[in-house]
């Protein structure tokens, strides 16, 4: 041993390694063996003779039924037959009375030909190979087939092909072997619900381990060589394997530092990620994996594929002669072949280069690990692994192209598939420690191993046990009971058990169940005892406890053994009960149940008053003592009486100590600091949640067991605010405490009693307060819940005098935004049914009280847009009263603080919207008024008095028709004097000479126009009109536009007439510049009372006293001013017939 160990340090494994691959390159002819799992399998839909159609995965009924129907399979004995079950124990049916009634069975089989061959080396175009299906076997427990060579059932065989159909299984593993080559296939791990296939040559060795347990179904296809060449077959590899077997076993044997922990082998083909496994490879590729594949297990290595990829960056060696259109371009992409020949540009100079291998999988596909780390100095085959993918054609390239004085960035992406390499001592940092290292390690639990290899595995999941430590548990103690190591088992539940609280969840019944079966109580009990020490619940414990007393069928042994292991748990685990209640765990709500019927059998209420109650008053959380509470309450287990009273009171109060009925939605600000403090922004609006469902949830638990006296407790705790600064009091206020007032005084209509008057008034009273103080200092988060909880509040008797004489003043003195108030009046109308005045009430009634504060909305927020506008008329329309939109209207199309910018914008659009509103909702009369007042705003914002006349100016205007010219830059400069209302026009850039020539023209023109030059490259001209000329232009483009207004209000001067009443011979006067635009009349007395004073999208609210029991009529129409919108029907108009052309509005 020690002169293998001083000849391998010697050894040079990379080298070693690369130089075999190299001399026995030309030698892999052909792999002997082929496996692989088709987990897309399609179902064959076997049909069986004088049996019918078989379903898969194979039932033990149907196993049993194909049983019947077979016959004990023989073996062959030089020239004999013969049947032994000691050498061949296997039951099969003739192949004759198979078939498939799925067409797609026979298209997936010409397939798996096609991989076998090609791995097996088979010239498939000389042999032209046909797999025919020679018998179905049925293994069952204890099959087996000892080792043994297939002999040639028909003409033209060279080799079998096993088909595994799903069926559940374990065992039967297939161990083959051709010289000093030897392999092992194990297809129970996904026997159930995926289909195996295994293929070997007729000279290979193979043996069928026995079944261990249920039933293997295969179909046994020959491979028939049917042509007249020569037949394929397997050639003796001795030489191949024997330079890479030493150079295994020398890489084994060599355990410095300076041995790769694996090896990187650059394959000749690239395959696709989606695929990647052994069953992709091809040609040369096939044949080395399947060889190497054999030797590494036979030497304790193992196998994977990954890709390697490879990115190039750098200038491109381009000077602008060729490229893609043969200039400067944007960024091309792939092969250019036929656009000038972007595959002929080169690197300049490479300035990054990248090399990753990803997607690292074992042979069958399964990924170990997204990215691979390697040592690019000695894990790599060849050394040079770089720059051989570089040297070979790249899979895509992007150039920018020739950007002028330099060339663009050039980019390369290279794509090769490596074969890995390493021992299995070095699994641990190849493939266990990647992404899913964990899982695989327990898979591999799971499999058959070594014995040394075993124990590698189960130290690597015990020490990485927090990963997922009930896993871990399972897969060691399954492997302990597989190797009757009581040891390991104990070792692995202390361990596991002690992991993050996992405790008893980490070994099931079934497996402690065996366990006890097979090594006793002595084994099972330090185990139970660390599981309930280290559990970190107390459902979980109890449950446990109560698993153990009940009696179970035997899993591997007989019943007098699980009678006997049974009699010393019962009483064990019955003992343990009381321990467990005595150290409890934080508690949490599914724990209740669990707890309440330990105690039942625990000495009772006794044992919840004094064992229990303790320990949660101080470790629970209070939704647990309010569930243990309510449960209580309403257990029959355990009797009313004082002491269930007094627990039941207990955790109530200890719940209402810790519930957190209020949690603010900010930290609180900062604390102020000289003159750089600034106040901490306003809080954002509460959450969707209720978040005073908790406190309310409190108040009814606490009346409904019988605690009301528990409830001002309630209302005490929601009212404390002395850990709050004011912006979270003032929060608490809106998010909690007004809903739980408001949800208070509606249990108290219906019982009387069940709310303390004193507290309610106590929280009440400061509610209101703190609500106030909220609203006032950010208006703009107020919501419709926010209003209910505050009427809420304050109806508390139904009777609504304190809202209307306290409440409602104050709400005026708010800051409202648009939507704010919105919401305030929403919840109003939405709420009139509760406002209920006493008889004898004299004050404001609550349709007064509304009206005002939609007249106030209305007068403080005019619409941005046309569309708002008519959105906020049907609003005001679903609140009933017309008075309420039509005050509106007459409001929106002549406010007093109207802009030329609000006519232009709003008016203007509004004239058809308005039309067009009221043919939708029946109102084709109502909107008379409004249209004047609408045009008459348009006319006293935007349309100034007309100029004076200018008898040079408009000499000029009409001399402008001679310019002389009719180039496009003096035209544009004719147009602009003529027609455009801007000041000044520049001629960008037109040049000296152009410019001149302009210059030249608009000499004649002084009276209307100036120039000058500015300095630009070519020169630019600016033309400025004069201001006679500027203020003409301006009136009549505007005379134009109110000529376009009014013909949106309607489209012939009849209609016009109608619409406009007895202002129409003002407004066309006015717009012929006849008359100047008519003045705003005084606003009424009604008016006045409902001006406000406003900032930016906020008001002050003002509401007058009235006098008792008076409500407010709605504002006259103002005479002499704007006409009034809607209200009462006008008086018959008489036919108006002008007398003035001037007084006729051409609308054409």
């Amino acid at each position: 041993m020690a002169s293998v160990t001083q000849a391998s340090s010697a050894v040079d494994v990379r080298s070693a390694f690369e130089a075999a691959l190299k001399e026995t390159k030309s030698n892999f002819q052909a792999a002997f063996s082929f496996h692989r799992t088709y987990p897309e399998a399609p179902n064959p839909a076997l049909k069986l003779s004088d049996l019918g159609i078989v379903g898969l995965p194979l039932s033990t009924r149907e196993a049993e039924s194909i049983k019947a129907h077979s016959a004990q399979a023989p073996f062959g004995m030089g020239e004999r037959t013969l049947v032994d079950k000691t050498v061949r124990d296997t039951w099969e049916m003739d192949g004759k009375k198979v078939s498939f009634v799925n067409p797609k069975w026979d298209t997936w089989l010409a397939g798996v030909v096609g991989e076998v061959c090609r791995t097996l080396g088979v010239n498939v175009a000389a042999s032209r190979p046909r797999a025919e299906l020679y018998k179905l076997l049925l293994y069952e427990t204890g099959s087996h087939f000892l080792p043994h060579l297939d002999t040639e059932k028909a003409d033209g065989m060279f080799a079998t092909i096993i088909i595994v159909l799903p069926s559940h299984f374990t065992g039967g593993a297939a161990h083959l072997s051709f010289g000093e080559l030897s392999t092992v296939y194990d297809c129970s791990p996904k026997s159930q619900l995926e289909t195996s296939v295994m293929a070997w040559y007729t000279d290979v060795t193979h043996e069928i381990k026995p079944i261990t347990s249920g039933h293997r179904l295969a179909l046994s296809y020959n491979l028939l060589h049917t042509t007249s060449s020569l037949r394929p077959a397997l050639h003796p590899q001795n030489s191949v394997a024997e330079k890479l077997r030493r150079v295994l076993r020398a890489w084994r044997a060599d355990t410095s530092a300076r041995a790769p922990h694996k090896l990187l082998v650059l394959l000749d083909h690239k395959y696709a990620e989606a695929n990647l496994g052994a069953a992709a490879l091809k040609g040369a590729d096939a044949q080395r994996a399947a060889v190497l594949d054999a030797l590494a297990r036979a030497h304790g290595f193992r196998l994977g594929l990954a890709n390697a990829h490879c990115h190039l960056s750098g200038p491109a060696d381009d000077c602008g002669g060729g490229g893609w259109g043969g200039g400067w371009g944007g960024r091309r992409y792939g092969r250019y072949d036929d656009y000038g020949g972007d595959d002929d540009v080169d690197f300049v100079e490479i300035e990054s280069r990248v090399m990753t291998v990803q997607h690292f999988v074992d042979l069958d596909g399964e990924l170990i690990s997204k990215k691979l780390e390697y040592n690019k100095n000695g894990e790599t085959i060849p050394a040079d692994l770089t720059d051989s993918i570089e040297s070979g054609p790249h899979d895509k390239q992007e150039y920018e192209g020739y950007m002028g004085n330099w060339a663009g960035t050039l980019e390369r992406w290279y794509r090769r598939t490596v074969l890995v390499i390493w021992p299995a001592r070095n699994n641990y940092t190849v493939l266990y420690d990647a992404e899913t290292g964990f899982a695989r390690a327990l898979e591999d639990l799971h499999a058959d191993n070594a014995p040394e290899a075993e124990r590698e595995l189960v130290e690597f999941v015990l020490t990485h046990r927090a990963r997922g430590p009930g896993a871990a548990a399972e897969a060691v103690c399954l492997s302990a009971l597989h190797a009757d190591d009581a040891p390991r088992w104990q070792r692995a539940v202390a361990l596991c058990a002690a992991q993050d609280g996992a405790g008893v969840a980490v070994v099931d019944a079934e497996v402690w169940r065996e366990a006890g079966e097979r090594w006793g109580w002595d084994v099972l009990k330090p185990s139970f005892e660390v599981m309930l020490a280290h559990d970190g619940g107390n459902q979980s414990r109890l449950e446990f406890l109560g698993a153990l007393q009940e009696a179970w069928e035997p899993v591997d042994s007989d019943e007098d053994t699980v009678a006997a292991l049974h009699a010393q748990l019962q009483p064990w685990a019955a003992a343990q009960v009381p321990g467990v209640l005595r150290t409890l765990r934080v508690p949490v709500v599914d724990d209740v149940p669990a707890l309440l019927a330990a105690a039942s059998e625990c000495g009772g209420i006794a044992c919840l008053k004094d064992v229990i109650l303790p320990q949660l008053l101080s470790l629970a959380p209070e939704d647990v003592l309010r569930e243990l509470a309510t449960q209580l309450f309403a257990a029959d287990a355990f009797p009313d009486s004082p002491e269930k009273s007094e627990v039941i009171s207990a955790l109530l109060r200890a719940g209402i100590a810790k519930a957190p009925f209020f949690v603010p939605t900010l930290p609180k600000p900062p604390v102020p600091f000289g003159r750089a403090y600034q106040r901490a922004p306003p809080s954002p609006p509460p959450p969707a949640t209720d978040r005073a469902a908790l406190a309310k949830r409190y108040v009814q638990t606490c009346v409904v067991l019988g605690c009301a006296d528990l409830v001002g407790a309630v209302l005490a705790r929601v009212g404390d605010t002395s850990t709050l600064d004011a912006a979270q009091a003032r929060e608490c206020a809106r998010a909690v405490m007004t809903p739980v007032v408001a949800a208070c005084a509606q249990r108290m209509r219906g019982a009387p009693g069940s709310v303390p008057a004193e507290e309610f008034a106590v929280l009440r009273e400061k509610a209101v307060r703190l609500v106030f103080e909220a609203f006032a200092e950010n208006a703009a988060h107020v919501t419709r819940a926010d209003v209910a909880a505050l009427i809420g509040a304050t109806l508390v008797d139904g009777d609504a005098t304190t809202f209307v004489t306290s409440v409602a003043p104050r709400l005026y003195k708010i800051k409202w935004t648009e939507a704010s108030f919105r919401a305030l009046i929403d919840e109003l109308h939405a709420q009139r049914a509760r406002f209920v005045f006493p008889a004898g009430y004299t004050g404001h009634t609550f349709d007064a009280l509304f009206e005002r504060y939609v007249r106030s909305f209305t007068v403080a927020f005019l619409p941005p847009s046309a569309a708002a506008a008519t959105a906020t008329l049907d609003w005001l329309r679903a609140f009933g009263p017309p008075a309420l939109w039509q005050r509106a209207l007459a409001h929106f199309v002549d406010p007093p603080n109207a802009t030329a910018q609000y006519a232009k914008n709003v008016l203007v659009p509004l004239a058809p919207a308005l039309r067009q509103w009221a043919r939708t909702h029946g109102l084709p009369d109502a909107l008379d008024g409004a249209f004047a007042g609408l045009a008459q705003t348009w006319l006293r914002r935007v349309l100034e008095p007309a100029p004076p006349p200018d008898a040079a100016l408009a000499a000029q205007l009409a001399k402008l028709a001679s310019w002389g010219c009719a180039c496009a830059h003096c035209a544009g400069v004719q147009r602009f004097l003529a027609h455009d209302a801007a000041r000044t026009r520049d001629l960008p850039r037109i040049g000296a000479p152009a410019r001149r020539h302009v210059e030249g023209h608009l000499a004649a023109f002084r009276a209307l126009a100036g120039c000058e030059t500015v300095r630009t490259t070519p020169q630019t001209l600016r033309v400025t009109k004069t201001a006679a000329l500027h203020a003409l232009v301006t009136w009549r483009t505007e005379q134009v536009n109110g000529r376009a207004l009014l013909k949106s209000i309607a489209p012939d001067d009849a209609e016009l007439r109608t619409l406009l009443g007895e202002a129409y011979a003002g407004i066309v006067a006015a717009l012929n510049g006849t008359v100047a635009p008519p003045a705003r009349a005084a606003p009424s007395a009604q008016a006045s009372t409902d001006a406000v004073a406003s900032g930016a999208g906020a008001s002050h609210l003002a509401l007058p006293p009235a006098p008792p029991g008076m409500v407010q009529a709605a504002a006259p129409a103002a005479s002499g001013g704007r006409p009034a919108v809607g209200g009462e029907p006008p008086a018959k108009r008489r036919k108006y017939i002008p007398t003035n052309e001037d007084d006729i509005i051409d609308l054409t």
